[in-house]
């Protein structure tokens, strides 16, 4: 089975929730009562990902362009994406970016140098870190109908570097999340080898008892 529903067992243990995973990409999946899988997102960089670091990352460089064309709000972004890339004028990282050997998980990483250094002084980045998490809402919300779910509050699992690291997208997703619908946000019981693991258990007929659980939680921490 693919990665993601590991992680989506490995988060609901098999019950009814949703598993929202921003890292590099994005993808938003929910386990129904009867035990279907429902997912939105996951089409890679270029056909979505929205409101994971790579988008941030974009949206971020589009920002530092509008802003030095006169097209967009005055932002310091400009200087730290030239700072990541290593070049004294914003037009040097279009080579790099169009080049054939860099890679999206690069480009991804750029989300996290930003937030660190402007993450609680520029505007627009703050802007671009709230749009994020709305739109990882967005896409939680379609699949909670998609999915039929009923269960009230619904459970929430958050997942990926992005939402444990970046807190206004977090902090935005929530808030997007409790307008439109009841919701409990909880952390994943367990990684997505976890997951691997409890499914390849429970096939096996093996009761996930919390002592189970447990065990394979310390397991994943000791790799």
């Amino acid at each position: 089975v693919s990665d993601c529903q590991t992680a989506c067992f490995g988060a609901t243990l098999g019950r009814p929730g949703i598993v929202i995973v921003s890292g590099t990409g994005s993808i938003v999946l929910a386990q129904s009562e009867s035990g279907r899988l429902t997912r939105v997102g996951g089409w890679g960089h270029v056909l979505g990902d929205a409101g994971s670091a790579y988008w941030i990352a974009l949206e971020s460089v589009k920002a530092a362009v509008a802003a030095k064309e006169g097209l967009g709000p005055k932002t310091s972004l400009g200087r730290f994406v030239r700072r990541w890339f290593n070049v004294e004028k914003l037009t040097e990282i279009a080579p790099l970016i169009y080049g054939p050997g860099f890679a999206k998980e690069k480009f991804a990483a750029l989300a996290g140098h930003l937030s660190d250094n402007v993450g609680k002084t520029d505007a627009v980045f703050r802007g671009i870190c709230r749009r994020a998490g709305q739109e990882l809402a967005s896409q939680a919300l379609a699949v909670i109908r998609l999915a039929g779910l009923e269960v009230r509050p619904v459970p929430v699992h958050l997942a990926g570097g992005v939402l444990a690291k970046n807190e206004l997208v977090r902090e935005r997703l929530a808030a997007a999340l409790k307008e439109s619908c009841k919701v409990r946000i909880e952390k994943p019981k367990l990684s997505a080898v976890g997951g691997a693991a409890a499914m390849a258990l429970a096939d096996a007929g093996i009761e996930l008892s919390s002592a189970v659980v447990s065990s394979l939680a310390k397991a994943g921490r000791g790799r």
